[in-house]
């Protein structure tokens, strides 16, 4: 419990410092889960206290996101919005397939993996962009986010029913109680009162998002990476470059200019919570592996860290939005 809570400090020292290089905070919390590690040397945090750690921040990330994200928004649906996500989905599965090959997987393993590695972080990229873009282009980016946000989800859901647990196995607790949470979010926040309250308690909400992300660097594993370094410079390649490649042409048809089209993809490449939930189910039927499960979960901590290093260049609040208004 001492690690735990001296974790707590670390992540909050962390973030605090971050935010003074003016880096997103959630770098510092990611880095000090990297630091608290199970496969990082000095003081660590236990498998089973960072597990339940894990479950516990991805349901409350869940339940934040549920009741802050504006569902409402994605009606009528973005078409350049819709191209997007399937455009980052489809080269998801082809990458996936590509290192099925290299790994021996089979294509329902292929598939997971690669559906693992395109949804972005919503709340990262909120997190990541800020108030940097508004009006369309800030639309556009948020609703890339939920759609791979809702097909994730509905993936969580159905694979179980479809392919059975391994063994007669339960699914791992963490991942029907995300799903549940998110869905109860979401319940709450198209209630006009219910969102009163829940702009009063955004600062609270805030906080939700610090376990998880403590927890995702707690998953970054050294030895793994050690292992297989091609297989995890390829996988964080296609996150950091070629999903922002694959969006591009579509925020151009979205009327987005040079400047916020970069920011947008930029912002959306990279994984997160939804990744995470993907993970548990492929790890709870079956589908992933080891190796499989580390080089989403190393890739997740790596292109959240850079992202946030990244976001550091990008114009300031309000420049971009100037830009995108004038299309």
């Amino acid at each position: 419990m001492e690690v735990m809570a001296g974790g707590a400090v670390l992540a909050l020292v962390l973030g605090m410092i971050a935010h003074r290089l003016r880096v997103p905070p959630l770098a510092g919390f990611v880095l000090a889960g990297v630091m608290l590690a199970p496969a990082t040397p000095g003081p660590s945090i236990s498998p089973v206290h960072a597990g339940l750690l894990a479950d516990v921040g991805l349901v409350l990330l869940m339940l934040g996101i549920g009741l802050r994200a504006p569902w409402r928004a994605l009606w009528p649906l973005d078409r350049a919005a819709v191209a997007g996500a399937c455009a980052r989905l489809g080269g998801g599965l082809a990458f996936g397939g590509l290192m099925g090959i290299g790994f021996g997987w089979s294509p329902a393993t292929s598939m997971v993996f690669g559906a693992c590695l395109a949804p972005a972080s919503l709340v990262a990229t909120r997190r990541l962009l800020g108030n940097r873009l508004c009006g369309s282009a800030g639309r556009f980016t948020a609703n890339v986010a939920m759609i791979e946000t809702l097909v994730c989800v509905a993936a969580a859901a159905v694979l179980p029913a479809v392919v059975g647990p391994a063994g007669g196995s339960a699914i791992l607790p963490g991942m029907p109680l995300a799903i549940g949470a998110l869905l109860v979010g979401a319940a709450l926040g198209v209630d006009a009162a219910m969102r009163r309250t829940v702009e009063q308690m955004l600062p609270f909400m805030d906080a939700f998002a610090v376990p998880f992300f403590v927890a995702l660097g707690m998953q970054f594993n050294w030895e793994a990476i050690a292992q297989m370094p091609v297989a995890f410079g390829a996988t964080v390649l296609f996150v950091l470059v070629a999903k922002a490649v694959l969006l591009h042409p579509c925020a151009a048809r979205a009327g987005l200019r040079c400047g916020p089209a970069v920011m947008a993809a930029g912002g959306l490449a990279q994984i997160g919570e939804s990744s995470w939930m993907l993970v548990l189910t492929g790890v709870g039927t079956g589908l992933l592996d080891a190796d499989a499960q580390a080089l989403v979960l190393n890739a997740a901590a790596a292109s959240t860290l850079v992202a946030a290093l990244r976001a550091r260049t990008w114009a300031t609040p309000g420049a971009a939005d100037v830009e995108s208004g004038a299309a």
